[in-house]
């Protein structure tokens, strides 16, 4: 619903007070003006998948008008849909489901794909071996996979493995919860299959919009906190 309340984001800005519109996000109810929203089409979750069934439980609020509006914060980005924002929704990013042939090799489990980008209102399509993951995680997939395509399903894998993404990287990345050795040996044991480790890395990543998620959060009440508010991460 249109609110005429003054944007989060202008008054963090120091900008002047304004009467135009405001919209709350969908996720946590902050408002963003038409700039500094982050606008997804309401159709895109209309799909009968869990990943979509579970952004419309995620919803607290209704469309504006065929648009679901985010805030835009770091868990508040959506991921595996496509995207608008900035001034008259001249940006913004071409998310799709594309052909498991177009798919990076070890990520065809991944619906949603970027395909290209919105630049001053005009789109601009990338040829498939440029096409990217639609995923706040999307550099640490890529870390796993690697790892995985070099020691395979192994205990050396699960060592390395967390080393260098729940010791290291989940330390740099609000978005990414940590997880301990021993979290990884009771979640996926020591011969796990890619997915199962790709959906092990979802169940810690806090986006509450994903079309992407192989996985649900690990801790329901932790979500939902940080799903209200967002700004709880520096918390986490």
């Amino acid at each position: 619903m249109t609110n005429l309340s003054q944007c989060s984001e202008c008054l963090k800005k120091g900008s002047p007070v304004s009467t135009a519109p405001t919209y709350p996000c969908v996720l946590c109810g902050e408002l963003r003006c038409d700039i500094h929203a982050v606008w997804v089409p309401a159709h895109v979750i209309q799909k009968y998948t869990d990943a979509a069934e579970a952004v419309k439980a995620n919803l607290s609020s209704s469309p504006e008008k065929g648009w679901l509006v985010f805030c835009g914060r770091p868990s508040h980005i959506p991921r595996g849909m496509p995207m608008w924002y900035g001034k008259e929704k001249r940006g913004g990013k071409i998310v799709e489901e594309v052909l498991a042939h177009e798919k990076t090799e070890g990520f065809e489990v991944f619906p949603m794909w970027e395909v290209g980008l919105v630049e001053e209102g005009f789109e601009k399509r990338w040829e498939p071996d440029h096409y990217e993951l639609s995923c706040e995680l999307a550099p640490v997939m890529k870390l796993t996979l690697q790892l995985h395509q070099r020691q395979g399903s192994s205990e050396p894998f699960i060592e390395s493995f967390h080393s260098m993404v729940f010791d290291t990287l989940a330390k740099k990345k609000d978005t990414l919860f940590p997880a301990s050795k021993k979290d990884l040996l009771i979640g996926l044991g020591r011969m796990a299959t890619l997915k199962e480790i790709l959906s092990f890395i979802c169940s810690r990543c806090i986006v509450g919009a994903c079309l992407n998620r192989l996985s649900p959060f690990y801790e329901s009440k932790t979500f939902s906190r940080i799903l209200k508010n967002p700004e709880k991460l520096s918390t986490k």
